[in-house]
């Protein structure tokens, strides 16, 4: 699976994403085989850290999806594009305390090496797109 479940840790020292849960494609990106219970700026690559993390930050402090593509490159040099997708779930209907994250990884070439994908590239993914998903009202 290609899902993560993250808790939303807020304390003086700002906000850390915990990872509850991870389907078996998640933990092989991260090249791990089990990330539970590590904060997810401990798994991903330093240089790319801040730019991984942002949308997860939009979500939480908004409390909206928040949907990206990113281009990576995999250990062979192959293009893959990296979409994700981060929900929103809240306990008291107001703060945002868990993101179910969905990944979902192309190569254009078709087979890529997903093993430490988040790992590997030689340069930080390249944003293509972030988009926020804004409630709309239905009349």
């Amino acid at each position: 699976l290609s899902l993560s479940f993250l808790d939303v840790v807020r304390n003086q020292d700002g906000v850390r994403f915990m990872m509850r849960f991870h389907g078996a494609v998640i933990g092989q990106v991260y090249g791990s085989g089990d990330c539970r219970g590590r904060f997810l700026d401990e798994v991903i690559q330093r240089g790319s850290c801040a730019s991984g993390l942002a949308p997860y930050h939009q979500t939480a402090a908004t409390g909206q999806p928040v949907y990206t593509i990113q281009d990576m490159t995999d250990r062979q040099g192959r293009l893959v594009h990296n979409e994700r997708l981060l929900l929103p779930f809240s306990r008291d209907g107001e703060t945002v305390d868990r993101i179910l994250a969905s990944f979902e990884f192309i190569c254009p070439d078709g087979a890529f090496d997903n093993y430490e994908l988040m790992k590997a590239p030689s340069a930080p993914p390249m944003l293509r797109l972030s988009a926020t998903i804004a409630p709309q009202a239905i009349a």
